[in-house]
């Protein structure tokens, strides 16, 4: 049986603590992911939004012919994504450990605090989408949203009322 010098003994426990480390570190992701894990389709939603956003801020500012550089894309982009991040994760917490029992049971949703949070960050972040589509159009896409809905409206009750007769 061969001995090992003491380096080499110090590189196997440095090694095997390595491992150990590895595997708490997978073992805490795997429980701190199936914590957020109802949480994240939510995330995903609101962070398509601001990227849609950031899309038509893009397309606004070279249309008319604004100044953007990398730094002011730091400034707006990054800290909005983990700002609203942050808050729907401490939204979700507070909603699933704190409120959620009593939010189902009067109104019958899972996370209803959460999803009212996300819907409004989406709101903000469809509202500047239709202030850039306005700079480059000339017309409010909420406004184009609105006489979608009355043409599909008028032809649905058209429908519903050919078929009652």
């Amino acid at each position: 049986m061969a001995t090992l010098t003491f380096k080499q003994e110090l590189e196997e426990m440095t090694n095997n603590v390595l491992v150990v480390l590895r595997d708490n570190l997978i073992v805490l992701g795997t429980f701190i992911a199936s914590i957020f894990s109802p949480a994240i389709p939510i995330i995903v939603s609101v962070l398509m939004f601001i990227l849609l956003d950031t899309f038509t801020g893009l397309l606004k500012s070279h249309y008319v012919k604004e100044k953007r550089n990398s730094n002011s894309m730091k400034r707006g982009l990054l800290p909005k994504l983990i700002l609203y991040t942050a808050c729907i994760l401490v939204v979700f917490v507070a909603d699933k450990y704190v409120l959620n029992d009593f939010v189902k049971h009067y109104f019958g949703f899972d996370y209803l605090v959460t999803k009212v949070i996300s819907l409004i960050l989406i709101f903000i972040e469809i509202w500047s989408i239709d202030e850039n589509f306005e700079a480059i159009f000339g017309h409010s896409l909420i406004d184009y949203f609105k006489k979608f809905l009355g043409f599909f409206k008028d032809w649905l009750r058209k429908k519903l009322d050919n078929e009652s007769k």
